[in-house]
This record gives structure tokens, sequence and C-alpha cells, in this order.
């Protein structure tokens, strides 16, 4: 019996070694909050397959206000940031939107040209937001590329459909520090959206 218990310590503490190593050994996580690093006086840990982090940083860094209740045991945090910054948001897009169908497409086709994603996006409709949001988001709502860049556009035909939407036909002209890049052509279907235009379709 004692050689076995001497045999389990033994293993324990070899064990008990290797994982301490482990943990000595691995680099330290760090937590980036759109493109800023986040500091924080306890260094997040891998658990498992899981990063374990302070939360009161990480939703402070998000705009979020974090308080604890000691009594409860509870830990509170208030979005009103994120909620009020999402709120400025919406009022600008409802400012740039669309009241003729003209408008809206002009709008986007704009957008493109400044590579303003934000106002590309303020052009969509509700179904479409959803299905590009995390495109625009992945972009950092920078759209295009530097170059060749779109130096302009026109629209080169309108037309109303059976079904009350609207079709436009949009060419961005392109440029390249060495001169005319060529173009390319976008068709943008704009309909109706509580009393606004929106895209809801884009295609070639």
């Amino acid at each position: 019996m004692r050689k076995r218990s001497k045999l389990l310590i033994a293993v324990a503490t070899f064990t008990l070694l290797l994982v301490a190593g482990s943990v000595l050994a691995a680099p330290d996580i760090r937590v980036v909050v759109d493109g800023k690093h986040v500091s924080m006086p306890l260094v997040p840990q891998m658990i498992g397959d899981r990063v374990v982090a302070p939360v009161r940083f990480i939703a402070e860094a998000l705009g979020a206000k974090v308080s604890w209740n000691p009594d409860q045991r509870v830990v509170f945090i208030h979005s009103a940031g994120i909620n009020a910054m999402k709120q400025r948001a919406e009022l600008l897009e409802r400012l740039i939107e669309g009241v003729t169908p003209e408008q809206t497409a002009k709008t986007y086709a704009e957008a493109v040209r400044t590579r303003n994603g934000a106002a590309q996006y303020a052009m969509l409709s509700p179904e479409l937001k959803k299905q590009k949001y995390e495109s625009y988001e992945s972009m950092n709502w920078v759209t295009g590329v530097s170059s060749p860049w779109v130096e302009s556009y026109e629209v080169v035909s309108a037309s109303r459909l059976q079904s009350g939407a609207y079709r436009y036909e949009v060419k961005y002209n392109y440029m390249a520090s060495t001169g005319p890049a060529g173009n390319a052509t976008e068709v943008l279907f704009v309909s109706t959206h509580q009393d606004r235009y929106f895209i809801f379709e884009i295609g070639k």
C-alpha cells in the first residue's frame, strides 16, 4: 500500500509540474477590440478550448458600463453606450436614405466611387442588409481597392419593371496611376419600403 501511495503521489506531482510548466510556457493571450489592444491587470487564460478573460475590460472597450453587486453576486452590463452608437448610426442612415429610386441608385454609386461602405449599406433593403453586413464589417466599411479606383460613374439605363420596382444600370470608370483602367457595369434593382427607396438586389 505504501509503495502504491508513493507511486500515486509521484505521478500526481509529475502531472502537476507538467501542467504548471505548460501554463508558464504558454504565451500571453492578447485581447484586441476594433483594432486596439485592451490592457487588463489579469492576463486572459486558455482553459480547455475556451479563452477566459475579465468581462469588465472587454465590455467597457465596447462602450458598455459594468457594475458589480456583491450582495446579489451579479455582474451588471449596461449597454447604453452601445445602443446610443447604434441609434446614431440609424439616424445618419435615415438622413441619406433615398426619397426617389434614382437618388438611391446614385447615392449608392457615389458611395462605391468614394469607397464608403457605410453609405452603400444604408442604401440596401433590410433583407439585403442582413446578407451583406458581415461582408461590409470584414472590410471595416471601406470597399474597393486603392488601385485601380473608381474615377467616375454614369447611369447608362433606367427602367421601371412590371413589378413596380426600378432597374438601374451603372457603369463605373476605373483609373490607375498609369491612366484609364477600364470599366465595369453593375445593375441595381430598387424598390420602396416604408416611404423610402432601397436596393433589394445587385447584379452584373
